[in-house]
């Protein structure tokens, strides 16, 4: 008999009810939680989301609860909690939505198949984590939050402490590009780095990490400056030998964050030797590249969050 299963997806599932969608952030929180959801309903589970009133789920099978502007959704995510064998949260760590509904989840003390709350409030934080990887003697870019009166070596990338993806990320050449961003007391700024954009997807099990397949980030920037960067998809796998140094270095860095658990993706910059290699972020949920991975697999992905056991 399958588990009871809910899928939390913040911006799909109401988090957004009384305010403009994204189309973008929304089409791709979509997208990943009805690829989940399949996988999870092929096995034999029974899946419950939440889902903003605006939005139609194309997947047969899911039992979907309407979130309308007057809902009580923290009331709602605890009630599905309940009534359900365990959770996943999907959701963005812009304003630190990820690490509340994380928290509010291990309030519960019922089951998660994502990673544990300081994990996600470490990884979440872009200063934090660069931090806690160069204490680890991990290759990253040094980062710090932007100070007027010390201008950087230019250019560099400036992007939110906190962010998901490419949202609100810019290159800048010189003050004058910086001075052209919206204000606001969380830019952080690293050098920016020349090489390739690379992504290394996991499944974390009970302490044992499981590599799955290397990736090429497609990486372009639009404007004349401020250049705001844009992530335009990627190509799995990644050619060797860049694919063996990505995954060895993203082993490293994951096996560092105590708390990390199910599906998570890191980001790298690969330069043209190992030793000009970075770990840029760590993304402690589900990302797009679980899109991909899952038509790659010989076995059903999601179970493999359940079970630690895929096969690529």
């Amino acid at each position: 008999m399958g588990m009871k299963i809910y899928l939390f997806e913040h911006l799909c599932g109401g988090g957004m009810r009384n305010e403009d969608l994204p189309p973008d952030l929304v089409a791709q929180g979509q997208a990943m939680l009805e690829a989940v959801a399949t996988d999870f309903i092929k096995a034999g589970h029974h899946v419950t989301t939440t889902i903003d009133r605006r939005i139609t789920l194309r997947v047969a099978g899911i039992h979907g609860i309407p979130i309308r502007p007057d809902s009580r959704l923290e009331s709602i995510f605890d009630r599905c909690v309940s009534s359900c064998d365990t959770t996943l949260i999907i959701a963005p760590e812009v304003h630190g939505l990820l690490t509340h509904w994380t928290r509010r989840l291990a309030a519960t003390s019922k089951p998660s198949l994502g990673c544990q709350p300081s994990a996600v409030a470490l990884c979440s934080d872009k200063l934090a984590l660069c931090q806690h990887l160069q204490a680890m003697d991990l290759p990253t870019p040094p980062t710090g939050l932007f100070d007027p009166s010390t201008p950087p070596p230019w250019p560099a990338v400036i992007k939110p402490r906190m962010g998901a993806g490419c949202e609100n990320t810019f290159t800048c050449k010189n003050n004058s590009d910086f001075n052209r961003l919206p204000p606001r007391s969380d830019w952080i700024l690293q050098p920016r780095i020349r090489g390739v954009a690379a992504s290394v997807s996991f499944i974390l099990h009970h302490g044992q990490i499981t590599p799955l397949l290397a990736g090429h980030q497609q990486m372009n920037t639009k404007g004349t400056g401020p250049h705001r960067m844009e992530y335009c998809g990627g190509n799995i796998p990644l050619p060797q030998p860049l694919s063996k140094r990505a995954i060895a270095l993203a082993c490293r860095a994951t096996a560092n964050i105590p708390g990390l658990n199910g599906f998570l993706g890191v980001d790298l910059i690969l330069g043209t030797s190992s030793d000009q290699d970075y770990v840029v972020e760590i993304n402690p949920r589900l990302t797009l590249s679980y899109i991909a991975l899952r038509k790659l697999c010989a076995t059903n992905l999601a179970m493999a969050i359940i079970d630690g056991q895929p096969a690529i």
